[in-house]
């Protein structure tokens, strides 16, 4: 077999731009400035927007703006590479993931979804070219006014005969179902999701939730809801139009009680298709289909037994549907369930039971005859191969289960072995191909690497100086039991097996999901290609695509993860030397270091035009008798230069103590808040790492920024640990890093918000964001959105004392709707040139702080009347007296539909915006503006 591994990705461009369709009757509205014609000479300031998920890949970008007229100077730096998969959410069973790529007949292209933890990115494949394209970044999308957006989108897609519409499922998300009264949880269903794929539609890479999984429940007892689908979509072409098979997950109740009818609180799994209530849009509504027949309900949705396999078929002869289910503890059903049809049909499902050694369904699928085949996963290690591993069985005319090959390739003896996970079979060829993957997945490697830290009785944990810390990832993957998947190809009499690619870490590692067959007719082999999706391993450790061309035998690997610096995250900073200076979400081959940090910084310098990214400092912390590895796991959002010169941030850091956990009555705090300076002039950090605060969790730890007044940092932590006076909430830190202790570290006091109404905030906490320094009066202002348990702004303003550990005040300056403050903040304070204060609301309204007289005001309102507008990100002050920033319009479902930079100048009180969309996504969840000399 040859090998071929494509080290850099090449680009095919598909983004489109979304016009600003803003009203211009606002009386505060201005026509942007014309640009000036001909080159800019010398230095000029420019704007600079940077996004986590733009330019073609959707992997990161730098982009600047004229400073004037916000026009589009170009694209300075985008990143190259491709899109970082989740790898654990993806292993063999733990998230009924059933991901890969779906063959558009129409383009020759294949569509899928790389995904992470909630959504993910769609992307397509040449496989004539090995490169791979970015089409989208799924965003936050809601349905009936649901609290929770759609996520989870595990499975392969399907796409319409047309090949202009790609239909995705998303298995979370939505409204909230019906449960027992003894069962509290919230539980939701996920969605039916279209997206516009036609290059040539104004609406190419719109996203439209077209079913939601929750509306067969709405009025219906629990047990009758349809729960979430993990199943691939089934698209069939049916006598009455085409249609969308799908069956539901059995979710088993833990209140349910064995034996017991009357306690038995378990959802059966539904068997039910939809289609296209428009043929000619499937953007428009679905709605399920008339079956016409004996259902076991009234309503087009019948229950089945147990959990269903992955991987359904449609028998286009019988007109039927025929998937497998698996009922605890051995039972493998078949059913047969009629597809739709003018004519009433005699039976609506037929079922039957399979023979011994039938364990674990993974597909059906219909073979080159006339039958149809089942594939199993088998079962562990304690029985016999010849009963229990992997098989292939036929499902014959009569009815009946024979078995027809077991895939002893698979089978190790031990509990570490490989299964098959995905299935597909060539019509024009008979050909089967299936992915066999470990049953030890990535979570057991993050698990092992996690247990290296903490140590056990035989080994020490394991520190910064550690060799363990620069062990390759092949090492790691064989020493935690992974093992390398394989694809195989099984012919369609005797079901030879042949094994077109074995897993390794160049090529790619762990396959996940279901093979892709296709190719166009005028291929010189029928169904020539088939892709595969693998997590861990490839060229930058993060997963690869993998084409098998039958024609040439060559398997070529088109690695994912970002090959140059990427994902930019956070408001950058220039330094005197002109670098700018950001945070990144990942490091160019953290994926073959998975040890270590994955987030850094990177540095843009201007004049090259060049981008690079370095680690944050790890180290190890001594609590609890021991010491401990320590490493960052969120980037810097902001940074903050010092009086003398000094680059900071902090940096949100995990400390691996295996001790506290096991300590009675102690709060096992991992994550701490770490200042970390940077080199002045070149961006790079340095060694010096001072660790504040302690918190449970990571999203309480991740408070926005740092900010500098002369040589004294602030900065904000979590106080979850019970203070002196029996308060949690959180802390204000003041760090002075010019008066060191005998310990070498720098001086600090704080103040603790509190919901204790006794606390010197009187119950405020809950801050979004740091402080903002007031240049003009040294104090510091910082915002509390809740008192107590209840939502409400306030503005707080702190004096310090003559040396760090003096006694500070504390001034609640400006409180609740009473007063202005009706809205939460989307942004930092910000103060301005006039002295005054400004900050965007999170539904884009831009507020005024006047901190002579403790007043605020409107001073504008960027909301577009026909959208949803928001903001969440930093204003900034490019120009004196112009207030810039960016805020978002989506529609009711929650998708975005445009991102628009405003200008609003401060003396005249007027303000522009311009789209900028086409330059930033979905996921930049910290947008704003930076200023910039060229």
């Amino acid at each position: 077999m040859k090998r071929k591994a494509i080290g850099i990705l090449s680009v095919i461009f598909m983004i489109s731009a979304c016009e600003d369709n803003r009203s211009s009757e606002n009386i505060n509205v201005v026509v942007p400035p014309p640009s000036q014609p001909g080159p800019v000479q010398g230095k000029t300031t420019s704007l600079l927007i940077t996004s986590t998920t733009g330019g073609t890949q959707g992997i990161g970008s730098w982009t600047t703006y004229d400073s004037e007229t916000l026009s589009e100077n170009g694209v300075v730096v985008a990143a190259e590479g491709g899109p970082i998969p989740s790898a654990v959410a993806l292993d063999f069973g733990l998230l009924n993931a059933q991901t890969g790529f779906a063959f558009n007949s129409v383009t020759g292209l294949f569509y899928g979804v790389i995904p992470n933890r909630l959504r993910g990115d769609v992307v397509v494949f040449d496989p004539k070219k090995d490169s791979l394209a970015h089409v989208a970044t799924i965003p936050p999308l809601y349905i009936a006014n649901s609290n929770e957006p759609l996520s989870h989108y595990f499975t392969a897609p399907a796409i319409s005969p047309d090949g202009r519409s790609l239909m995705l499922i998303a298995q979370s998300g939505g409204p909230y179902l019906p449960q027992p009264s003894v069962d509290s949880s919230n539980v939701t269903s996920g969605a039916l999701v279209h997206l516009n794929i036609d290059v040539s539609s104004d609406a190419y890479g719109q996203f439209t939730p077209v079913y939601g999984m929750y509306e067969f429940g709405q009025n219906k007892d629990y047990k009758q809801r349809i729960n979430k689908v993990s199943m691939i979509p089934l698209l069939a072409s049916t006598s009455m139009g085409d249609v969308i098979f799908l069956v539901s997950d059995f979710t088993a109740s833990a209140f349910s009680v064995s034996n017991n009818n009357q306690l038995n609180y378990d959802v059966p799994a539904k068997a039910f298709s939809l289609t296209p209530s428009d043929n000619q849009d499937w953007s428009k509504p679905w709605e399920l289909v008339d079956i016409n027949s004996n259902n076991l309900d009234t309503d087009d949705v019948n229950s089945v037994l147990g959990q269903p396999a992955p991987l359904a078929t449609y028998d286009a002869i019988r007109n039927q549907f025929v998937f497998a289910t698996e009922e605890v503890p051995d039972n493998t059903w078949i059913y047969q369930k009629d597809g739709p049809t003018a004519a009433i049909n005699g039976t609506d499902i037929g079922v039957f039971n399979s023979s011994r050694g039938a364990k674990n369904p993974v597909a059906t699928v219909r073979q080159y005859g006339a039958d149809n085949y089942l594939l199993t996963a088998g079962e562990g290690p304690t029985t016999t191969p010849e009963l229990d591993a992997a098989a292939f069985f036929e499902i014959t005319n009569t009815d009946n289960l024979s078995d027809r090959a077991r895939l002893n390739a698979y089978w190790t003896g031990k509990s570490e072995r490989l299964v098959p996970v995905g299935l597909s079979t060539s019509r024009s060829t008979g050909y089967h191909f299936v992915n066999a993957t470990s049953t030890v997945g990535a979570n057991q490697l993050d698990n092992y690497i996690v247990s290296q830290f903490w140590g056990d009785i035989d080994n020490l944990p394991a520190t910064s100086d550690s060799d363990f810390l620069d062990i390759s990832l092949e090492s790691l993957l064989q020493d935690a039991g992974v093992l390398p998947s394989l694809i195989d190809r099984y012919d369609y009499n005797g079901l030879a097996r042949i094994n077109v690619f074995n897993g390794n870490v160049t090529d790619g590692y762990l396959i996940n999901g279901i093979p892709a067959i296709g190719g166009l007719v005028d291929e010189p082999r029928a169904d020539r290609y088939v892709v595969s999706f693998a997590t861990l391993g490839g060229q930058y450790g993060h997963g690869a695509i993998v084409k098998y061309d039958r024609v040439t035998g060559e398997v070529m690997s088109v690695p994912l993860g970002n090959a140059t610096a990427g994902f930019p995250t956070g408001e950058p900073l220039q330094l005197e030397s002109g670098i700018v200076l950001g945070g990144t979400l990942n490091l160019v081959g953290a994926g073959l270091n998975p040890q270590r940090s994955n987030i850094g910084v990177w540095a843009l310098d201007l004049s090259t035009k060049e981008v690079q990214d370095y680690a944050l400092p790890d180290s190890d912390t001594v609590r609890n008798g021991g010491s401990w590895y320590t490493r960052a796991v969120r980037p810097p959002k902001r940074f903050a230069k010092t009086e003398n010169g000094q680059i900071w941030s902090a940096v949100v850091y995990e400390i691996f103590d295996p001790i506290s956990p096991f300590i009675a009555g102690a709060d096992y705090s991992p994550y701490v808040s770490g200042l970390v300076s940077f080199d002045a002039q070149t961006g790079k950090p340095s060694e010096e790492l001072y660790l504040f605060g302690e918190s449970e969790s990571i999203l309480n730890a991740d408070f926005t920024g740092v900010v500098a007044q002369g040589d004294i940092l602030s900065f904000i932590t979590p106080a979850l640990r019970t203070e002196d006076n029996g308060a949690k909430g959180q802390r204000m830190w003041f760090v002075d890093i010019n008066d060191k202790a005998s310990d070498g570290r720098p001086r600090s006091n704080f103040i603790l918000f509190s919901p204790d109404i006794d606390s010197v905030a009187a119950g405020a906490w809950k801050i979004p964001f740091a402080p903002t320094a007031d240049k003009q009066s040294g104090n510091f202002y910082v915002m509390t959105t809740a008192v107590e348990n209840d939502a409400e702004v306030r503005i707080q303003k702190i004096v310090l004392g003559e040396s760090i550990s003096s006694a500070t005040s504390l001034t609640t300056v400006v409180s609740g709707p009473n007063e202005g403050l009706s809205d939460l903040p989307g942004t930092p304070l910000h103060q301005a040139s006039d002295g005054l204060f400004y900050y965007l609301t999170t539904n884009a309204k831009l507020m005024v702080f006047n901190p002579s007289d403790n007043t605020t005001s409107l001073g504008a309102d960027f909301s577009d009347n026909t959208l949803i507008t928001s903001a969440n990100g930093f204003i900034s002050e490019p120009e004196q007296g112009v207030i810039m920033g960016i805020v978002s319009d989506s529609n009711a479902q929650g998708a975005y539909i445009s991102r628009r930079a405003f200008s609003y100048n401060i003396e005249e009180k007027t303000w522009f915006t311009v789209d900028v969309t086409q330059n930033t996504g979905a996921e930049d969840i910290f947008l704003g503006i930076t200023a910039i000399v060229e």
